[in-house]
């Protein structure tokens, strides 16, 4: 019977390389070690060429793997009757101050279909940290072009107000950019004796 570590997608990726990388001398051990194995190829002299091929059939698994948006990961969780597992290692990460796109990547990570296929989170750019300053894109193109006028025509009182919106956008982003950043910070922080103690 194949040990866990043989059926670990890692390994295979590893073993992958291991064959198609020529000049590797073979291993002295049987059950080698990841850690042995990589020091192998470096002491071989052909570790960049061995990582590079490494992130090509990473990148080509990636691209096979399924990915589930939020509601089908709901979906899949329910009918596996793992909705209060779930719950509860929602609100724990909710605690530790993860972001709602991060707390569904780790979700999903954790909670991998039951019939032991593999999935992956549907993820999107975060247009507040991409620049974003208003809800809708149309608002912002709009209010932007208007606090920025080609034409000296305009209103002066529509300019001063759609500079106004546009700078209290601007802090508003400020403040949302610095507070994410904040709490990834604080979860790299031990935690005070205090509030460990209440969490659990």
């Amino acid at each position: 019977m194949a040990k866990w570590y043989e059926l670990s997608k890692v390994r295979g990726l590893r073993s992958l390389v291991e064959e198609l990388l020529k000049g590797l001398p073979p291993s002295q051990e049987k059950n080698e070690s990841a850690t042995a194995f990589w020091a192998r190829v470096e002491k071989a002299g052909l570790l960049i060429e061995a990582l590079d091929l490494y992130g090509e059939f990473a990148a080509d698994d990636a691209e096979r793997t399924p990915r589930e948006r939020k509601k089908v990961f709901a979906e899949r969780v329910e009918r596996e009757g793992r909705q209060a597992e779930v719950e509860r290692a929602r609100h724990e990460l909710l605690e530790l101050g993860y972001s709602l796109r991060e707390i569904h990547v780790k979700l999903v990570e954790r909670f991998q279909p039951m019939d032991g296929s593999h999935t992956r989170a549907w993820t999107t750019p975060d247009p507040w940290e991409a620049g974003r300053l208003f809800r809708k894109k149309a608002d912002q193109v709009r209010l932007q072009d208007l606090a920025n006028p080609e034409d000296e025509d305009e209103d002066e009182k529509q300019v001063a107000e759609a500079e106004w919106r546009v700078e209290c956008a601007k802090w508003r982003r400020e403040e949302r950019v610095a507070l994410a950043n904040a709490r990834r910070r604080a979860r790299n922080l031990p935690r005070p004796a205090a509030l460990a103690a209440s969490a659990k």
